[in-house]
């Protein structure tokens, strides 16, 4: 079962259609490469987005399904939201409640039917990961090399 999100947020009525590549990847999670985390309607939605406003949010939803063994790549899955924030204008639409709170605008479903395996979301997402380990690890390696130079350069001395 799904649950609602928190703040008085709904899902949309409808769920999004799945890309056409997202069906082998949620048919079977030991696919070498998974499909896409996020609908075309999703990627829609973020591209027409034109205004970040405060309280703008992206949400990632981690479920566990603990009547799935512990090791298999459906125990866990991951659900993607985004809401733009307050974008309403307090002079045309008021609050509500009349204590000039602005409410955020509901958060909607990005991900494709209930969302990847977490081993689905791992896959796509750890190539970036390893990037970004490489340049620390070569920032880290320059460093040490600067600070060896100096401390021969001060043993010269």
């Amino acid at each position: 079962a799904r649950s609602s999100s928190s703040g008085g947020a709904a899902s949309p009525a409808s769920p999004a259609k799945p890309h056409p590549a997202a069906a082998a990847a949620h048919g079977s999670s030991s696919s070498s490469t998974p499909g896409p985390l996020i609908s075309d309607e999703g990627l829609d939605l973020l591209r027409s987005t034109t205004e970040l406003d405060y309280l703008t949010q992206l949400v990632f939803r981690l479920y566990e399904n603990k009547s799935v063994p512990a090791d298999h790549p459906q125990r866990f899955r991951i659900e993607i939201l985004f809401c733009p924030g307050t974008g309403y204008n307090p002079i045309t639409e008021p609050p509500a409640q009349g204590n000039h709170t602005l409410p955020s605008k509901p958060r909607v479903d990005l991900h494709i039917g209930e969302g990847a395996t977490l081993a689905d979301f791992d896959k796509l997402l750890r190539p970036f990961a390893a990037k970004r380990r490489q340049q620390q690890q070569q920032q880290q390696s320059s460093v040490k090399e600067q600070q060896s130079v100096r401390e021969k350069d001060k043993d010269d001395n």
